[in-house]
Order: structure tokens, then sequence, then C-alpha cells
């Protein structure tokens, strides 16, 4: 009886770290979809600053707007 209980204690211990290793492999996952989605956007936005940047120095555009998308 002490055997059955200490197996069926292991089965369930064993589906635990089986269910939050699944757990951890998709909110890495995640992390890491949501990691590359901010470079994307913070490259584009240091594309926006550089351009406006560009605008400013040329006169096309006022300074304000150069420190604003910084």
């Amino acid at each position: 009886a002490q055997l059955r209980q200490t197996e069926a204690e292991a089965v369930v211990e064993l589906r635990t770290v089986v269910a939050q290793t699944r757990t951890a492999y998709w909110e890495l996952a995640r992390a890491r979809e949501l990691r590359a989605l901010a470079q994307e956007v913070l490259k584009a936005a240091e594309g926006v600053h550089q351009a406006v940047r560009r605008q400013s120095e040329e006169g096309l555009r006022p300074g304000i707007d150069a420190v604003q998308t910084q």
C-alpha cells in the first residue's frame, strides 16, 4: 500500500513538473516575441528620430520636433 501511494505521489509530482515546464516554455516564447517586437518598435522610433533630426538640421522642421522625438 505504501509503495502504491509513493508511486501515485511520484506520478502527481511528475505531471506537475511537466505542466510547469510547459508553462515556462510558453512564457519564454512569449517573452522572446515581445522582445523582438520591442526591438522593431525601437528601431522604427530611432529611424523617425533620425529623419526628424536631419530635417531639423536642414531647416525643414523646427528644432523642437527633433527634441520631442527622443
